[in-house]
């Protein structure tokens, strides 16, 4: 976890980590922040904020969700992570080589994932 701090000198919560469902083969790359009460008015009150600012690509997913104890929201992106990532990642970790792959692996969320 690491604080956030908004113009208030609030600290909001932010988490990241990589995460794999046990049903699912891929692995995804998770960015969750706590929002803001402000900007949980704005999300609320104007639909054009969030077509406009949150632009999703086809390798990750945005959704909002609520804590079920302390009720705070948060933001949550999710990102396929590619294995050629995984592959560059454990070589340049373990073995210190940073092998410069040719094929960029694209994957992409389907449409069934994102909902």
């Amino acid at each position: 976890m690491q604080p956030m701090t908004t113009q208030d000198n609030v600290v909001m919560a932010e988490y990241f980590f990589f995460y794999k469902p046990h049903n699912d083969f891929q692995i995804y790359h998770i960015a969750c922040k706590e929002i803001p009460f402000e900007m949980i008015s704005r999300l609320l009150t104007n639909n054009n904020y969030l077509t406009h600012n949150n632009v999703q690509l086809n390798n990750s997913h945005l959704f909002y969700y609520q804590h079920p104890d302390d009720k705070k929201i948060y933001k949550v992106i999710c990102e396929i992570v590619s294995n050629d990532y995984i592959v560059r990642m454990l070589n340049k970790i373990n073995y210190g080589n940073e092998l410069n792959l040719n094929e960029q692996q694209q994957v992409e969320f389907s449409q069934e994932l994102k909902y």
